[in-house]
């Protein structure tokens, strides 16, 4: 009789749960969310593999200086652009900001990495 009691006790209140959240649910609207760039094909982070690099005021190797950046410094990137393949400056150039300049480095001198930290751990070897 107890026995019977206690299986009655535990499935009434289990059974009460399941039939009653099968009626038809309000469906909630989900949280707008910002779209994700897809990795690789947008901003990243460069770090500079070269001892003395320029950065330059548009991409091509003879437009003017804006600053220069060392080995194992690691800057933003906010857009690129492909050389002209007959020309010197064929490759990848990077748009770059480093102490609120803007300016342009060639892919040739530097790695890009798409999270700041996988870039710092990369610098790590130039420090």
């Amino acid at each position: 009789m107890r026995r019977n009691f206690a299986v009655f006790l535990i499935l009434v209140p289990l059974l009460a749960s399941v039939f009653g959240s099968c009626g038809k649910k309000e469906e909630t609207p989900l949280p707008a969310l910002e779209p994700t760039p897809v990795l690789g094909d947008g901003p990243g982070w460069l770090v500079v593999e070269q001892a003395y690099v320029r950065v330059k005021s548009s991409p091509g190797f003879d437009s003017g200086d804006v600053a220069f950046l060392r080995a194992g410094d690691v800057v933003e990137v906010f857009g690129r652009e492909r050389g002209e393949a007959e020309r010197p400056e064929a490759g990848v150039w990077y748009r770059v900001r480093s102490l609120g300049v803007e300016g342009w480095v060639h892919g040739s001198f530097a790695s890009l990495y798409p999270h700041r930290e996988q870039a710092e751990r990369a610098a790590g070897v130039f420090r």
